[in-house]
């Protein structure tokens, strides 16, 4: 399976943000996109093998499954952009 493939069996994802590594010893960095960022999960790929590199970051956690600093560290953006609560702005601009 490869990394693209991985990723996309998830359920409801709007779109992805990808970092592109800048030489071959870089790994590449995939979020995909919920339109909520305290919910993204971190990807990491080698670009050689396409294998996924265990991630240990609070960015790998799932926001669910994390601990409550962990939630609060994931949603701080959210929250001072109002979009945690389902924001006045968050169907008029794409993130």
């Amino acid at each position: 399976m490869t990394s693209w493939e991985h990723i996309n069996d998830q359920n409801k994802i709007l779109g992805y943000y990808i970092s592109m590594p800048t030489d071959s010893t870089t790994p590449m960095y995939i979020y995909p996109s919920y339109r909520k960022y305290y919910d993204l999960k971190m990807y990491i790929f080698d670009t050689s093998t396409g294998r996924e590199i265990k991630n240990v970051s609070y960015n790998a956690q799932s926001y669910h499954s994390a601990t409550t600093a962990v939630k609060i560290q994931k949603a701080n953006y959210d929250l001072h952009i109002g979009s945690y609560f389902g924001g006045i702005w968050e169907d008029h601009f794409i993130f």
